[in-house]
């Protein structure tokens, strides 16, 4: 099962409109219930030469004088605020993040302020976060310290650090701490928060490099797909393999393709489309063979034949917001050869799979 296939991130996706909250709330629900978690974020400072009093306590939405509400404190047994950890995955830093969080944070012992957020946001936030630091004359001292794919350091004061590190380093490292036996339901639960992170991941924004929006090849290669989708509907309908009687082209935000009737109008009828959502979340091709709900009348009988074969099969529903269920089944693409060979062989691989569903429902 894909990480991203998870009830948790399923749920989270579709009935909140703040998955960070919930993410939230998980991660403390980890961190206050292991035995060990609460040398998580000690552990990404061990090489700063300060001695990090142990966390007692996690707490979460803690508000202060100043109306300033942390995502989560970590407190030692003094109440001392040792760690104040903000949890991102696609939101805007809000106007007191990070500055006016810093004071928050204790200065009767070393501590840090952490952000966690996607790996693709990583290097983007840590700059901004860094650019904010910088024009604030609070902290003149302000340097990096380390920084890889997942993980950025950087010391504010003597004994004051800012962290940014990906989900998916927190929670590998989280899962490293856990006792695989004794705490086994936790490991569960820490694969569903997981889950709901590989999602957003998968879901959000990612920060634009320069070099693409001025790359003429993107447009030209989703035109190029697009296109594919009538030379190739046109080629199968030439050969009376397919009929379009009836059916038109069809466009949203996640797909764009043609409507076809296998052989004849009403029977096995499917979608032939450059599907934007499918090719994000499981590469293989931009172009995808679909029979749903929505546009087959028989679509179960489509699913019980084809899951006899050894065609790659996904379930609409795990990766479409359509409203509607079915699967999908990618068209291979040819490499390193003209369009009209590109156009035979798709065709062929069509009518292959027409093939299979007409001899299964003789």
């Amino acid at each position: 099962m894909n990480t991203s296939d998870t009830l948790f991130g399923h749920l989270a996706l579709r009935f909140s409109s703040h998955p960070e909250n919930l993410a939230t709330e998980a991660l403390l629900y980890l961190l206050n219930n292991s035995r060990d978690a609460n040398g998580l974020f000690s552990g990404y400072l061990s090489g700063c030469g300060q001695d990090f009093p142990p966390v007692t306590r996690f707490s979460s939405q803690v508000s202060s004088d100043d109306n300033t509400i942390p995502d989560l404190v970590a407190t030692d047994v003094a109440g001392n605020k040792i760690f104040i950890v903000e949890n991102k995955f696609w939101a805007e830093l809000t106007p007191n993040q990070p500055v006016g969080y810093l004071p928050l944070l204790s200065k009767q012992t070393p501590s840090a302020l952490f952000f966690v957020c996607p790996e693709k946001r990583l290097s983007v936030l840590e700059a901004e976060l860094g650019h904010l630091i910088s024009n604030s004359s609070e902290y003149p001292n302000y340097q990096h310290m380390q920084r890889s794919e997942d993980i950025a350091l950087s010391r504010l004061t003597g004994t004051q650090f800012l962290v940014v590190v990906s989900w998916r380093r927190l929670l590998a490292d989280l899962e490293v701490l856990l006792d695989p036996i004794a705490e086994r339901t936790l490991v569960a639960d820490l694969h569903q928060l997981n889950g709901l992170c590989d999602q957003m991941d998968q879901e959000g924004f990612i920060p634009l490099r320069t070099n693409e929006t001025g790359n003429m090849e993107i447009p030209r290669r989703i035109i190029d797909y697009s296109d594919l989708i009538d030379d190739i509907v046109n080629e199968l309908r030439e050969s009376g393999d397919v009929s379009t009687a009836g059916l038109q082209r069809t466009s949203t935000t996640e797909f764009t393709g043609r409507y076809i009737d296998i052989r004849k109008r009403g029977e096995f009828g499917g979608l032939l489309a450059l599907d934007f959502a499918a090719w994000r979340k499981f590469g293989r091709s931009p172009i995808w063979l679909e029979f749903s709900s929505q546009q087959s009348v028989q679509r179960q009988e489509v699913a019980s034949i084809l899951s006899k074969t050894t065609l790659p099969l996904v379930d609409l529903a795990t990766y479409a917001r359509r409203g509607w269920g079915g699967i999908a089944t990618p068209i291979t693409l040819m490499p390193n050869t003209d369009k009209r060979k590109v156009i035979e062989n798709c065709a062929v691989q069509i009518r292959e799979i027409a093939d299979i569903l007409l001899a299964g429902s003789a």
